[in-house]
């Protein structure tokens, strides 16, 4: 959903006809580029390459898949406990977490964090044995801090003495 004009800040100065126009107004600011940002959607970009349970396209039933005992999604509540229903009914719960896994990921889980409220909130996701949570990109937040309001982070479950790697980050 980036284009060329977000990462690189471009405008058209009000022009909403930039068709034929061979001037500064479709010219792109390769110096003035939003770096960090072009840095960060690439860590995206390789993030879902690298991690099957988010270009999966099968419908999510909480349900395992073949050769896995962990469902394909849960949904819990910032403390690791499972959403029910009277949580998903609540209007004033702005605070999620959408865990993924699959045998596709090695038996490791991806958590989609949520923090929806505009006050920053500690979460907790639920341990399983020989596996260990860290960011799923290179360089962004973790859990060990309240995560800031209005903010999604992804975690990534590893095995216990899995390196790290370009492509598992």
């Amino acid at each position: 959903m980036l284009t060329a004009g977000d990462e690189f800040g471009r405008t058209q100065k009000g022009n909403n006809n930039a068709y034929a126009q061979d001037n500064e107004i479709t010219w792109l600011d390769w110096a003035g580029r939003d770096q960090a940002l072009e840095h960060y959607a690439s860590g995206l970009a390789a993030m879902r390459r690298g991690s099957p349970a988010l270009s999966d396209t099968r419908f999510l039933t909480g349900e395992p898949l073949a050769g896995s005992e962990l469902p394909d999604v849960a949904w819990l509540t910032e403390t690791g406990a499972p959403l029910d229903e009277r949580s998903w009914q609540n209007p004033e719960r702005h605070r999620l977490v959408m865990m993924l896994g699959g045998a596709g990921d090695g038996g490791c889980r991806l958590a989609v964090v949520v923090n929806g409220d505009r006050r920053a909130c500690m979460f907790t996701l639920p341990d399983r044995e020989g596996c260990f949570w860290g960011p799923a990109m290179a360089g962004a937040a973790d859990l060990s801090q309240p995560v800031p309001g209005r903010t999604v982070i992804f975690m990534i479950e590893r095995k216990a003495g899995r390196a790290r790697t370009e492509e598992n980050p």
